[in-house]
C-alpha cells in the first residue's frame, strides 16, 4: 500500500473506529511519511501486527477505510507463501483460518478498486492441495516472472552500472554472464554491487579479472552463504519429503540434466521411497530450484547451482 494512501487514511483518523485509529495514530507518530521512511513505516507496521489477538479486527477495520477511497489501490503482500507457510507450521487451522478470511476480503463487495498483490519465491499451491485447500487461492490470476533473455541482461547490467555512475571496463557484463549463467535481475544485482565494493575500496575500475574471483568468493562462497541462505532452509517445508528434494539436488549438482529414471534410482539407492518422487519434482520445479525439459531434469540457474555445490548439504557425506 503506498504512502499516499496512508496518509489520506491518517487524515480521516477522527472518522476511524477507536482501536484502529489508536493503532494507526502510533505509527503516524513516530513516521513522517516522506519517501524515505518507507522502510521505517514497514517495521512499525510488522511490530504492531505481530499481536495476534488485534490483527483480525484491525485488518477489517483497515480494509473497510481501504474501501471508501476514490482511486484504485494496490495491497502488496511480498513473501507471501513463506508467511504463509510459517503459519500453517506454527498452527494449521488457523493458517487455514486465515486464507479463508483473506479470500473472504477479496471477494468481499466494495473492493473493485482494491488490487491484492501476492509475491513471493516459494510455491505453497502444493502444500494447499495435499490439505485440499486450494481452493482458497483460486480467485488470484498467477504471473510467473522469467529470466531475462542474454541480451536482456548484458543490457541490464550496464545501465545498472551507469547508473552507478562507474568506471567500468569493457567486457565486464559478458564475463559477468559468462560466470553467474543466470537472467535473475537480483542475482545480477548481486554480482554487481559485490564488484562495485571492491573497486570502490580499491579506488580504480571495474575490471574484467574481478569478476570471477568475486563471484565465487563473495557471490556463491561461504563468505556471504547467507545471501542465500533461503534455497537451503526453506526445504524444511517439504516435511517428510526433505531428504528425497535434497538428495535429487545433489545428483543434479553433479551433473548437467537427470531423466527421471536416473533420479529414481539415485533416490532408490538412499532407501527412500519411490512413491515420493513425482511429488518432490513437482515442488522443486514450482520453487524455481529446478527446470524440466522433456523427461529431464536441470537446476533453473547457473548461480543457484553453484551456490547449492558449494553450500547445500549433500546426503552423502
Amino acid at each position: 500500500m503506498c504512502g499516499t494512501k496512508l496518509i489520506e487514511i491518517a487524515k480521516e483518523a477522527k472518522k476511524l473506529p477507536r482501536s484502529l485509529a489508536r493503532w494507526i495514530g502510533s505509527l503516524f507518530d513516530e513516521v513522517s511519511f516522506q519517501r524515505a521512511d518507507v522502510g521505517e513505516l514497514k517495521l512499525r507496521l510488522a511490530k504492531n501486527m505481530d499481536e495476534p489477538e488485534h490483527w483480525g479486527l484491525l485488518a477489517d477495520q483497515l480494509l473497510a477505510q481501504l474501501k471508501e477511497l476514490p482511486d484504485r489501490t494496490a495491497v502488496i503482500l511480498d513473501e507471501f507463501p513463506m508467511m504463509l507457510a510459517a503459519m500453517l507450521d506454527k498452527n494449521e487451522a488457523e493458517g487455514l483460518r486465515f486464507l479463508k478470511w483473506f479470500r473472504a476480503c477479496r471477494q468481499t463487495p466494495g473492493t473493485e478498486l482494491i488490487s491484492f498483490l501476492l509475491g513471493g519465491s516459494l510455491n505453497i499451491e502444493p502444500r494447499l492441495e495435499r490439505l485440499a485447500s486450494e481452493a482458497l487461492l483460486g480467485d488470484l490470476q498467477r504471473f510467473r516472472i522469467g529470466p531475462m533473455s542474454e541480451h536482456q541482461s548484458l543490457r541490464f547490467i550496464a545501465e545498472v552500472f551507469e547508473a552507478e555512475e562507474s568506471i567500468v571496463e569493457p567486457g565486464v557484463p559478458e564475463e559477468i554472464l559468462r560466470n553467474a549463467r543466470t537472467g535473475v535481475h537480483y542475482y545480477l544485482q548481486v554480482i554487481i554491487q559485490e564488484c562495485l565494493t571492491l573497486a570502490r575500496i580499491e579506488r580504480r575500475a571495474v575490471s574484467v579479472a574481478d569478476v570471477s574471483a568475486v563471484y565465487q568468493e563473495k557471490v556463491v562462497g561461504p563468505e556471504n552463504r547467507h545471501r542465500f541462505s533461503h534455497y537451503h532452509t526453506r526445504l524444511k517445508y517439504y516435511g517428510s519429503s526433505e531428504q528425497v528434494a535434497r538428495i535429487v539436488l545433489d545428483h543434479l549438482c553433479r551433473v548437467e540434466h537427470a531423466s527421471v529414471d536416473e533420479i529414481t534410482d539415485v533416490v532408490s539407492r538412499f532407501g527412500e521411497r519411490k512413491e515420493k518422487i513425482e511429488d518432490v519434482m513437482v515442488r522443486l520445479e514450482g520453487d524455481y530450484y529446478v527446470t524440466k525439459a522433456g523427461y529431464s531434469f536441470r537446476f533453473s540457474d547457473g548461480l543457484l547451482k553453484d551456490w547449492w555445490i558449494r553450500n547445500g548439504s549433500s546426503p552423502r557425506s
